[in-house]
């Protein structure tokens, strides 16, 4: 079953990779602590997140804070799972540049209270809470009217982004394949239909259908 949605869903899952990987790099100064900023992630795949590092010794000694990095990556970004940490280069870190000393600063966040590093408004804690608040509107819209494209929702959320738009939509789209496979319904096998292709269902039919569905299970709904 995992073999067939990876096959299925391979471009979307490349182009999850590349969101998680904007989201990671974000959350990396608070991860860091201003301890590990002589590294730096620059590579997510196959659930393996990859740095690169000033030197060859600065990249041997992170090997010793693996765990750690990844024990707070689950804090700061606890929907990306990262299963290994390696270092790929050396030598190779993009230069500091005025503003990264910034984020390097202490910070008092002004929701919850707490002390934090970065250049952003919030600390990553209370801007994950409120991105979730986001999703989830977000994620109910989509329920609502699947065909919806990001042009459509920016009058009842200008602020969102278009990656974050996709990114919930690629979600909705493999989890109700995921469901399709194991309880096989014309009314999901539909809804799956117009989250990836942006059809209004007045524009589905018996063709498209039999088009977007994997083989063998339009056989297992229709047939």
């Amino acid at each position: 079953m995992k073999n067939i949605l990876r096959r299925l869903l391979g471009g979307d899952l490349r182009l999850q990779e590349a969101l998680a990987l904007s989201q990671l790099k974000n959350s990396w100064t608070q991860v860091a602590q201003n301890n590990l900023l002589h590294i730096q992630p620059y590579k997510y795949k196959n659930k393996m997140l990859y740095f690169q590092a000033k030197s060859a010794v600065a990249g041997y000694d992170t090997r010793f804070f693996s765990q750690l990095i990844i024990d707070k990556y689950k804090e700061f970004c606890p929907g990306i799972i990262i299963r290994e940490i390696k270092i790929d280069h050396t030598g190779g870190m993009e230069p500091d540049t005025p503003e990264e000393h910034k984020t390097a600063e202490r910070r008092i966040c002004p929701v919850c209270g707490d002390k934090y590093f970065g250049g952003d408004s919030i600390c990553v804690l209370c801007q994950n809470k409120r991105d979730a608040k986001i999703d989830a509107k977000i994620t109910a819209y989509l329920n609502e009217a699947p065909w919806a494209r990001y042009s459509d929702i920016l009058a009842d959320f200008p602020q969102t982004e278009e990656t974050r738009f996709l990114r919930i939509r690629l979600e909705m789209q493999e989890e109700t394949l995921f469901y399709l496979w194991r309880k096989p319904d014309e009314k999901q096998a539909v809804k799956y239909i117009l989250l990836k292709t942006g059809l209004t269902p007045d524009k589905i039919n018996d063709n498209i259908i039999k088009e977007q569905l994997p083989k063998k299970l339009h056989k297992m709904i229709y047939e």
